[in-house]
């Protein structure tokens, strides 16, 4: 028997603006505190960073990425999972959720671990994936395993650049050292300022690099992204009990069933 579909099911899903518009102003939010590169300076994450000593950056921290590596993955996640939650919760829920688990999850880290700091939107991030998992975890693991694949696609062509640029920055230098002991040899005073400059600019370039691979390093930490999963959940109780009662039903009961769990 033919049975038409609820006007509910059948009206177009609005464009996530919300979750769009939290990714243009982290991507933003990089280039600003990287002076255009493509590694945020160590002063400016000293600056921002949250800790128990700095409980000012509560929010601030959450648009405080390490490189570009840091932002891409978050980012990647942030725009798979908050698109399908903006979809199913609607935008202030969503964000609800995100700077919610933020500031929670941040508050508790801080708290916990007094000798260390953070920076990143991470925490958010994992907060509206549980909520998208939660809310529909088909179209997640979808959604997710597409956006990763193009996030790691990002990160290794943006790795190969860097490596590019380390070369070429290095190769320059040792030519502009060769340029400088000729101009030593016959006592060209200006060529000699000159080129010193260039390649004390060539140092610098490459000082960043590597104080920017050291940065990306850092590990991401287990504790933050546990306290903000826990959040999110706590949340869509707390204020979308409809939504997750039914997911319950139509995605995650059929799967209980197959585990044999009552």
């Amino acid at each position: 028997m033919a049975r038409k579909k609820d006007n509910e099911n059948t009206a177009p899903r609005p464009f996530p603006l919300a979750t769009a518009f939290l990714c243009l102003s982290l991507a933003l939010s990089f280039l600003a505190f990287s002076s255009g590169g493509i590694f945020a300076s160590e002063d400016n994450i000293s600056k921002y960073q949250l800790s128990v000593d700095s409980s000012h950056n509560i929010i601030f921290y959450v648009f405080q990425h390490t490189g570009y590596s840091h932002l891409i993955g978050n980012v990647a996640v942030i725009l798979a999972a908050g698109a399908i939650v903006e979809r199913r919760i609607g935008k202030r829920d969503a964000l609800g959720v995100f700077f919610g688990a933020s500031v929670f999850a941040g508050a508790i880290f801080a708290l916990i671990n007094t000798d260390y700091s953070i920076v990143g939107a991470s925490a958010g991030g994992i907060a509206l994936l549980t909520a998208a998992i939660t809310l529909d975890p088909r179209k997640t693991i979808v959604w997710f395993a597409l956006a990763i694949a193009v996030g790691y696609a990002m990160i290794f062509g943006m790795n190969y650049y860097v490596e590019a640029q380390k070369q070429q920055l290095t190769a320059e230098a040792k030519a502009l050292g060769e340029v400088k002991e000729k101009a030593l040899e016959s006592k060209d005073a200006a060529l000699v300022e000159e080129t010193e400059r260039k390649i004390s600019e060539r140092h610098e370039a490459l000082g960043q690099i590597s104080e920017g691979e050291r940065l990306r390093e850092t590990q991401p930490s287990f504790e933050i992204h546990f306290f903000a999963a826990l959040f999110s959940f706590a949340y869509l109780i707390a204020f979308r009990r409809k939504e997750v009662m039914e997911s319950l039903a139509t995605h995650w009961a059929p799967l209980f069933r197959l585990l044999r769990i009552d």
